[in-house]
């Protein structure tokens, strides 16, 4: 028994030395785990080290790093060499943070400025989508949904653009209804958008901007209103904002007389005046040079409004035996009624060749029953200096009993379409002043007609006025058949109405002229862009008498106007500014200008020169656009402002 206990107890030693050798031989292991150096290393790196551990004491955490390539080692919780006491951390980069943020006031931002945010961050997987909206203005964004988050280059992205207010109106029986009113207040573009949707076609009319304290500036002021058919203008007018922002600017008369059109017109503009050329007080003289400014408006203006002016067309041929050699301003003083009953012809002449320029108004237009119809009722009178105007007025005839409503209503003076169609134009006008409104003449619309008679009304303005009103209206030009009249013995003369090849290819227009003896003429002073006329068709051409042999000049349109304009890669760029030979910085400048503004249409392009440790002269150093640097192919507005650096040679 006593040997057996003691068999016993060795057993038990054995036991417990063995559990104490384990024991001790554990806790050894577990503290002589020294922290390796993988701060330069890789996470490949350091899930081989911790796999290599018995009991893994190792934790990964990730973040983004600017400086540290994506999986490398950006920190370890216990430095190299140090003993492992419970865990360590290991911090692994997961490269540039890439997450794009969405722009801010997303409201405020139009669809180009998308396209640039779009462009900036290198998305590549964009839909666009367009809704109305009665609150978000037309090309405005009205929400952006990343399809998931975060938002990287190749996210799923929905953008969806505003088309303005959803169009109510429509088109009955090929006419449309407008209503006063109906679109003030609206953005220019919700209206353009709206009114085109029924084939109207928007035209502004600068004579009817006004300030106004309630409608935003730039926003519709007021509108044409009534019945109008399909392919018709309607006219509008654009808020210029509110009216503590009118100044009036003061030009007096002859001013800018026998200036250059350059002269005049730096100065206007210094102003904040729009020049505006026009050929109604354009006329020969002998004192004024060939081109120079004859006439021009005077009076109060406000900033932005339109001043118009005309040229001298020099001294007539063989003209200066045929009038007064001299002028006086005695000659100038005009007595009351000097040349009451004159005919218009005489009165114009007899007002040239005292250096004044006639203009016809209506101030004093009167039925009279000793003045025939047309005949010179009024004219200003008192001291006139040369070029000064020397306004008239004419005789309605006799009023031979006729009367007026003596109660006038809104109702009254809704005018239907052709309703004076026929009129003559004493006729018409005295319709139009017993109903409190004001004619006055147009050639907008003047024309060719087998109908009514040469003189008599052949359009007037329709729909819904209001007292004082100006009332439009256009005369025939009588039947076009013998429509050329012989104005001697060896020329004639025909009529081009306003517009009547507007829209014809150069072809048929020159086709056209030449068949009445015309001379055309390219030039580029009216060659504009236009949505509805065709890049190289007529867009504008001279209109009026001619005779046989005169030129009519006419200019083309440029199609729709580019407002995106795509530009390519850095390297293609890099081609277009080497030229020729070897390359030069002025070589290099002019090219690259060439390229950005006249090939690819760019507006706002800046190109420096600046020396370089690593590139010769006349090479690419940089581009970039809105100041982000372009690398790779996009799309711009026209307007974006591009930088391009070139280099003038390499440091010294």
């Amino acid at each position: 028994m006593k040997k057996l206990n003691i068999v016993l107890i060795i057993i038990l030693l054995a036991l417990l030395c063995g559990v104490g050798f384990l024991g001790f031989t554990l806790f050894t292991d577990m503290n002589s785990i020294k922290a390796p150096d993988l701060s330069t290393g890789t996470l490949s790196d350091v899930d081989a080290w911790c796999a290599s551990l018995k009991d893994n004491p190792c934790a990964i955490e990730y973040e983004y790093s600017d400086t540290v390539e994506k999986n490398g080692v950006i920190y370890q919780s216990i430095k190299a060499g140090e003993v492992v006491d419970g865990s360590i951390t290991f911090r692994i980069s997961d490269g540039p943070d890439t997450t794009i943020v969405l722009p801010d006031n997303i409201a405020t931002l139009t669809k180009t400025d998308i396209g640039t945010w779009v462009s900036q961050n290198a998305l590549t997987n964009v839909t666009y989508n367009e809704e109305f909206s009665d609150t978000i203005e037309a090309d405005h964004i009205i929400s952006i949904t990343p399809l998931s988050t975060p938002i990287v280059t190749d996210t799923p992205v929905m953008i969806v653009v505003s088309k303005g207010a959803e169009n109510t109106k429509t088109i009955v029986n090929g006419e449309i209804e407008v209503t006063s009113g109906e679109f003030v207040g609206m953005t220019l573009s919700s209206f353009e958008t709206t009114v085109k949707k029924v084939n109207l076609v928007p035209y502004h009319n600068s004579n009817k901007d006004d300030y106004d304290d309630t409608v935003a500036k730039g926003n519709i002021v007021w509108h044409g209103y009534g019945t109008y058919t399909e392919n018709e203008n309607i006219s509008y007018g654009l808020s210029l904002g509110p009216s503590s922002d009118e100044n009036t600017i003061t030009i007096t008369k002859n001013t800018y007389l026998n200036k250059t059109v350059t002269e005049f017109e730096t100065a206007v503009k210094a102003l904040g005046l729009v020049p505006s050329k026009t050929t109604d007080y354009e006329d020969y003289s002998d004192t004024v040079t060939k081109g120079n400014i004859l006439w021009h408006g005077s009076g109060d203006y406000v900033d932005g409004e339109t001043i118009r002016y005309s040229l001298s067309l020099g001294p007539e041929s063989g003209s200066s035996s045929s009038t007064t050699t001299t002028v006086t301003d005695e000659d100038r003083y005009i007595t009351k009624n000097k040349y009451l009953g004159y005919t218009v012809t005489q009165f114009e002449t007899a007002a040239k060749a005292l250096g004044l320029v006639p203009s016809k108004t209506t101030d004093y237009e009167d039925y009279s029953d000793t003045v025939p119809a047309g005949n010179i009722l009024w004219h200003g009178y008192g001291q006139y200096e040369d070029g000064e105007t020397f306004r008239y007025s004419v005789s309605l005839g006799s009023q031979s009993g006729t009367s007026t409503t003596t109660t006038v209503t809104d109702e009254d003076r809704y005018i239907t379409k052709n309703k004076y169609l026929g009129y003559t134009v004493a006729q018409f006008e005295t319709a139009a002043k017993a109903l409190g409104l004001v004619p006055s003449k147009t050639t907008d619309y003047e024309d060719y007609s087998d109908t009514v008679p040469a003189g008599n009304i052949l359009w007037h303005g329709y729909g819904q006025y209001v007292e004082g009103e100006t009332f439009r209206y256009s005369v025939s030009l009588g039947s076009r058949s013998g429509s050329s009249s012989s104005s001697s013995g060896t020329s004639s003369q025909c009529y081009v109405a306003s517009e009547t090849y507007k829209g014809k290819t150069v072809s048929e227009f020159e086709t056209a002229v030449k068949a009445l003896g015309l001379v055309p003429a390219q030039t580029t002073e009216k060659e504009d862009y236009s949505s509805t006329v065709a890049a190289g068709n007529i867009l504008w051409h001279g209109y009026g008498y001619y005779t046989t042999g005169e030129t009519i000049r006419y200019s083309v349109s440029l199609g729709v106007e580019t407002t995106e304009i795509t530009l390519g890669s850095v390297q293609d760029l890099g081609v277009v500014t080497v030229g020729s030979g070897t390359p030069s910085f002025e070589n290099s400048k002019n090219n690259i200008t060439n390229y950005l503004k006249n090939s690819a249409g760019f507006t706002n392009v800046t190109v420096n020169g600046t020396t370089s440790n690593d590139t010769s002269e006349g090479y690419l150093i940089s581009v970039t656009v809105n100041g982000v640097n372009h690398v790779g192919r996009a799309t711009y507005s026209k307007d974006a402002a591009i930088v391009v650096t070139i280099s003038t040679g390499m440091n010294s």
